[in-house]
C-alpha cells in the first residue's frame, strides 16, 4: 500500500443504542469518505460483539468497489498505532480513536454514541450518524486550523509512568487483610 495524498483510518464496532441501523450508519459513513479524492481509505474488522459480522461484510463490500480501500483484519497494537501515525484523521466508533489517537496528534471523527460518557480530548470531533455531519467533521478534521488547535493538546488517557505507579500501589498491598470471597446459595421456594 502507498499511502496517498489524504489516508483515513477507519475502525467501527458494533453498537446496540444507535437509532441507526447498522446498514445505514454504514451507508453514511461511505458517502461521506467518497467525497474525498486521492484518499485511502485503511479499514480494520470490528471486534466480536454481535452484529459486526454485518459491518465486516458491508466492508468486503466497499472495498471491493474501491481499489484505494484496504482491510485488515487485525493489526495489533504497534501496527496499529505505526499506521494511526501516517494517517490523517481516525474515523468512526472506537475507543482507539479517544485513547490511543491523541498521543499522536491525530484528529479523530468519533460517529454515534459509542463512546459516550467517555473523557474526550480536544483532538475528538462528535459527529451524528449522517453523511452531511460525517463528512463536515472530517473537513475540519482536515483543516490547517484543527491541526494547529490539536498540536498542543493533550492526551487525557496518558499519564508518564502509569504502569511503574500501579506496580508500587499493588506491590503494598497487604494481601493478607483481604477477606476471602464467600458465595451465598440462593434458596428456591
Amino acid at each position: 500500500m502507498k499511502f496517498n495524498k489524504f489516508n483515513f483510518l477507519i475502525t467501527i464496532n458494533s453498537y446496540f443504542y444507535e437509532n441507526v441501523s447498522i446498514y445505514k450508519f454504514m451507508k453514511s459513513i461511505f458517502q461521506a469518505i467518497l467525497k474525498y479524492n486521492n484518499t485511502n481509505y485503511i479499514f480494520t474488522l470490528p471486534n466480536s460483539d454481535l452484529n459486526s459480522d454485518l459491518i465486516a461484510n458491508q466492508i468486503y463490500k466497499f472495498n471491493k468497489k474501491n481499489k484505494n480501500s484496504y482491510i485488515f483484519k487485525n493489526l495489533g497494537f504497534n501496527y496499529y498505532n505505526s499506521v494511526m501515525k501516517y494517517c490523517d484523521v481516525v474515523i468512526g466508533n472506537s475507543s482507539s480513536g479517544i485513547i490511543e489517537a491523541p498521543s499522536l496528534k491525530i484528529p479523530t471523527v468519533n460517529i454515534g454514541l459509542r463512546q459516550k460518557g467517555r473523557l474526550k480530548p480536544d483532538t475528538i470531533i462528535n459527529a451524528k450518524p449522517n453523511s452531511s455531519n460525517i463528512f463536515n467533521a472530517i473537513k475540519k478534521s482536515l483543516s490547517r486550523s484543527f491541526k494547529n488547535k490539536i498540536a498542543k493538546s493533550k492526551n487525557l488517557y496518558y499519564k508518564k509512568n502509569t504502569s511503574n505507579k500501579i506496580f508500587d500501589i499493588i506491590k503494598n498491598i497487604n494481601l493478607k487483610k483481604i477477606d476471602k470471597k464467600e458465595f451465598q446459595d440462593i434458596k428456591f421456594l
